[in-house]
């Protein structure tokens, strides 16, 4: 019988692999946000556009667009937190470009000296 335990978590199907596989910061993205982070600061946003996506949705197969632009922050800064988050969802709103989808961004920042990310899907589409 094949476990359905996954690293504490139930095997993810296809729908969850796709998107762990595919919304993530481009190659491009990670490099130049581990440049920000080896200065002073200690997370940068970016954003993405996600044509075509319902909000709340995720379909298999689903195109992720990095949007231009980063924004660096430092901890503890809460106003230039919320600013870089606001501007990174924007770009994201932008990158569609009036074609329906939602926006979304991603948050990097370092882990035991990695970059890692998290993504959340934005307030700037169009559905």
């Amino acid at each position: 019988m094949e476990a359905d335990v996954y690293d504490n978590h139930i095997k993810p199907g296809a729908t969850e692999q796709d998107l762990r596989a595919n919304w993530k910061p481009s190659d491009e993205q990670m490099r130049v946000a581990a440049l920000l982070l080896a200065s002073d600061f200690t997370m940068v946003f970016c954003g993405h556009a996600l044509p075509g996506k319902q909000y709340g949705w995720w379909e298999p197969g689903q195109q992720v667009e990095a949007a231009p632009g980063y924004w660096p922050v430092r901890r503890g800064d809460h106003d230039a937190y919320r600013a870089a988050r606001e501007a990174a969802d924007r770009a994201g709103g932008e990158q569609l470009a009036g074609r329906k989808g939602t926006s979304g961004w991603a948050l990097i920042e370092l882990r035991d000296g990695e970059p890692v990310f998290a993504v959340w899907e934005g307030m700037h589409g169009e559905q």
